[in-house]
């Protein structure tokens, strides 16, 4: 190396001016060479394709400004001129459940406590939260595009407004359905309000669901069961009065028609009546006409028996009366016939009155 040198400083002016001219051009030609290739290679990355979720965010310092563009499509990127930082804008689940965080999208609940002090939380409350385009860059220098810490954000601000919100309610009014309704919007507005600043929207927010103590949470239960019973009471109280009403009419419906059905039954059956008492009477009739003809010709018959055996007993009665007669008359004879016969035993003493005795026609002293 030394002998190089030796020999070049003892060597002639044009000999090195040729070795000057000789290192430079092939500088030149290496310079030439490497410029070449970093053109081509900038040819070649220079187009950036964008997807679907994809925005990208162009710093431009030939322009001095900075602008966003939106996926699909394609982005010419030129080296040194542009600075070019793509995100995705799909949306991002966020879960708080559980105590542990393994990673920046599933965190730990909320815990809060109610206006009445009541100590609660919330339970698998999960939102979805994604990039605002048009927020893009903004986006970019509060996160440098990295998801923790866009995550961070979004979990710091979902905890403050959960608090505020839910927690101005009482233990009571907090699960009301009405109420968790109209908080859950309330805080998605909110939330999305905080939010856009930071480029960032939410896309989906799901409705909290309070949680309290076991004992607590099994009043809870029966006292929203109990709501729930005394709504649908009051729901069938005031739909009595139609249903009466309406009970009312089918059963006026019915009774019409059964007052129909018996009405005609009715008829049906008188006329069968009507029918079969005609029947009954024709026939008694002639059952009557029968027996009139029968019993004037047994009380025609009768007569005659009577008047023929009336005849017989006058007849027998004259003969009997003759008799008697006839017996009479012997009788009589028979009579004096036997006195006589009595009157020949008997004996007579005729004595002379008493002076002191009236005599008072024949007396006769017989029989001893």
């Amino acid at each position: 190396m030394n002998d190089l040198t030796v020999a070049s400083k003892d060597a002639p002016p044009r000999r090195a001016k040729r070795r000057f001219l000789a290192f430079s051009l092939y500088g030149l030609l290496a310079l030439g060479a490497a410029a070449h290739a970093y053109h081509r290679k900038s040819e070649h990355d220079s187009v950036r394709k964008l997807r679907d979720d994809e925005v990208a965010v162009v710093y431009d310092a030939l322009r001095g400004e900075v602008r966003s563009v939106e996926g699909p499509g394609k982005l010419v990127e030129l080296p040194v001129v542009h600075d070019l930082r793509v995100m995705r804008r799909s949306p991002v689940p966020m879960v708080f459940a559980g105590t542990e965080r393994p990673d920046p999208f599933h965190v730990p609940v909320v815990h809060l406590r109610a206006s009445d002090g009541s100590p609660m939380r919330f339970d698998d409350f999960s939102l979805r939260y994604g990039l605002l385009p048009e927020k893009a860059q903004e986006c970019l220098e509060d996160t440098q595009a990295i998801l923790s810490r866009a995550a961070r954000l979004v979990e710091v601000n979902a905890r403050a407004v959960l608090i505020e919100r839910f927690g101005a309610h009482s233990s009571e009014d907090v699960v009301k359905h009405e109420v968790l309704v109209q908080e859950t919007a309330a805080c998605r507005e909110q939330l999305d309000a905080a939010l856009e600043p930071h480029g960032l929207q939410i896309i989906e927010f799901s409705t909290p669901k309070p949680r309290f103590d076991p004992v607590y949470e099994d009043a809870v239960e029966r006292r929203k069961v109990s709501i729930a019973e005394i709504e649908r009471l009051r729901s069938r109280a005031e739909g009595l009065p139609a249903e009466l009403d309406e009970l009312l009419a089918k059963l006026e419906q019915e009774k019409q028609s059964q007052r129909d059905a018996l009405l005609m039954e009715t008829e049906t059956e008188l006329a069968k009546a009507r029918r079969v008492d005609l029947t009954a009477r024709t026939a008694a009739e002639v059952y009557a006409a029968e027996l009139a003809r029968r019993g004037e010709t047994e009380l025609l018959e009768l007569r005659q028996k009577a008047e023929l055996y009336a005849m017989e007993q006058r007849t027998e009665a004259e003969g009997r009366r003759a008799e008697v007669r006839r017996v009479a008359a012997l009788g009589r004879t028979a009579v004096l016939e036997a006195w006589i016969e009595r009157l020949g035993d008997l004996r007579f003493r005729v004595e002379p009155p008493r002076a002191d005795e009236p005599v008072e026609g024949n007396q006769v002293a017989t029989r001893r």
